[in-house]
């Protein structure tokens, strides 16, 4: 195509100047020379727009495009193997514990050295006294041990409850007492002044020991 085009130039000036030199006359050389120049810049330009068509009609070779790189995917975790460390321990064997047989002895019953029981008690449980009245309370009581009660050795007292006796708490027994014999225990009393049930313990005591106990119960109105 450029070679067309360089041909033809050369045409064009000769046909330009045969123009001329008809309708006009004889022309310069200075027109002549206008002229040519006209025509090269004219070829010129031709030229380079046909250069520049083909190059941006000429393609270019594809891009290469890199292929993704494959992601290296994390290693399997191993599993946990036993070691001596971390084994379980065995089940615990049961054994067979010999105990030997104790033979325990049987105590024997043996005779009551010191007790007593009751037989008589005045006033009789639930006996009604007024306020503030004075009255002796009195038991009967029988040696049912096996040691005589001695008076120097025995004595009753106070031992619980309410206190309605007038005096001591503790009194010697007044006299001696042997084996199923019996004796009277008198205490001066008073009853109390407010209205409702009342009770007093006393004992039959041997030192520290308590024989046997004896109470009375009344109420007041």
């Amino acid at each position: 195509m450029i070679r067309k085009t360089l041909w033809i130039l050369p045409l064009l000036v000769l046909l330009t100047a045969c123009n001329i030199s008809g309708g006009q006359g004889i022309i310069s050389t200075q027109d002549v020379a206008l002229t040519l120049d006209a025509a090269r810049t004219q070829a010129a330009q031709t030229v380079a727009a046909e250069i520049a068509s083909r190059a941006t009609a000429t393609p270019l070779p594809p891009t290469a495009t890199l292929a993704p790189t494959a992601t290296e995917l994390p290693s399997p975790t191993a599993l946990p193997t036993f070691t001596p460390s971390n084994t379980p321990p065995p089940p615990p064997t049961a054994t067979n514990t010999f105990i030997p047989f104790t033979p325990t002895s049987t105590a024997t019953s043996t005779p009551t050295d010191y007790s007593c029981s009751v037989t008589f008690v005045s006033p009789a449980t639930g006996a009604t006294f007024s306020p503030r009245a004075d009255f002796d309370a009195k038991w009967t009581l029988k040696n049912t041990g096996t040691q005589t009660w001695l008076a120097s050795d025995i004595d009753y007292k106070y031992l619980s409850g309410d206190k309605m006796h007038k005096y001591n708490d503790l009194y010697d027994l007044p006299k001696d007492v042997k084996s199923g014999e019996s004796i009277d225990i008198i205490v001066d009393m008073l009853s109390p002044e407010k209205a409702g049930t009342y009770k007093e313990v006393w004992g039959l005591v041997r030192g520290s020991r308590t024989i046997c106990e004896f109470s009375i119960n009344i109420t007041v109105k």
